[in-house]
């Protein structure tokens, strides 16, 4: 039997349509990463390091997953571009549809 992590990731839209993308970030980390065992409310904070006219939407999940700590890296990158999320234009922070980092591994 594979031994399975705990983790928790973060999850971050200031996109509209913001609960959207969450949403399919969550189905996406769900078929992909693992079985999400606890997710929070969705939050709505400012933006942090650049001026956003849109507050984002952000909420934390647990995640059970099999997936080594570079192999969770790499899957949420990809679900992260393939939501739509842009690479960075500058070395500033920008809006994002979707933003997962992970918390705790």
């Amino acid at each position: 039997m594979e031994k399975m992590n705990r983790v928790i990731l973060s999850l971050g839209s200031n996109i509209p349509d913001r609960i959207f993308h969450l949403k399919r970030a969550l189905q996406q980390i769900e078929e992909k990463v693992g079985v999400i065992s606890q997710k929070s409310s969705v939050y709505e904070t400012e933006a942090i390091g650049f001026t956003s006219d849109i507050p984002f939407y952000n909420m934390c999940i647990e995640v059970e997953t099999a997936l080594s700590p570079e192999s969770l890296l790499k899957k949420t990158q990809e679900i992260e571009f393939g939501i739509g999320r842009n690479k960075k234009t500058t070395e500033y922070y920008e809006s994002r549809k979707i933003d997962i980092d992970i918390i705790l591994y």
